[in-house]
């Protein structure tokens, strides 16, 4: 199912509705590079429904169901782009730091209902990302496998965390992007993503 169409999210659910789904891991998801008058709006749009509209609305489905059960665990992906602006993956970067912040509140908010809302930020990853998105693959040709971010995933969800960096030099680097500047950070991060 192509989750970046608007009304898959209701698809989806209609689905599995029978089921007693407990763990709901928002994992899809795509970006795209580019100045913004240079990339495809259909695309941006694609991508937009995708990474906000289509996880809200699973987030919500689920996490009725969940709130009947008193239990279940709500998993979704961020990125360590959504603690910056990044220039070249603007519609990017702020899909996921809405991803953050709605799981953040959402976190609080399921806390009553004994359901764990965990926010994942992985940095670079080696996946097929860098192709799609068209972006020099370098930065992720080094990055963890997505194995390693999965097995990440698993244990900071066991662990109950609201919100996970993956891998140290990430955990830094957004730890230290708190103390400077943004405009310098958005310079910094528009030199890398080059």
């Amino acid at each position: 199912m192509d989750l970046a169409n608007i009304e898959s999210a209701e698809k989806l659910y209609d689905k599995v509705a029978d089921r007693n789904i407990n763990v709901l891991i928002n994992n899809a998801g795509f970006g795209i590079y580019g100045d913004m008058n240079n990339i495809d709006i259909e695309s941006e749009e694609k991508m937009l429904i995708l990474n906000i509209i289509t996880l809200t609305k699973l987030t919500r489905l689920f996490a009725k169901n969940m709130m009947l059960n008193k239990q279940g665990n709500i998993v979704n992906i961020a990125s360590t782009a959504a603690f910056q602006a990044v220039p070249g993956m603007a519609s990017y970067a702020a899909s996921k730091a809405y991803v953050l912040n709605f799981s953040e509140a959402i976190a609080y908010e399921l806390k009553k209902f004994n359901i764990k809302a965990t926010t994942i930020c992985p940095g670079a990853t080696q996946t097929e990302f860098a192709d799609v998105a068209n972006i020099n693959s370098k930065i992720f040709n080094s990055g963890p496998t997505a194995k390693e971010l999965a097995e990440f995933t698993f244990r900071e969800m066991n662990k109950g965390k609201t919100t996970s960096i993956h891998g140290v030099k990430n955990s830094i680097l957004t730890f230290a992007a708190r103390f400077s500047p943004r405009k310098i950070n958005t310079s910094i991060a528009a030199r890398v993503m080059k």
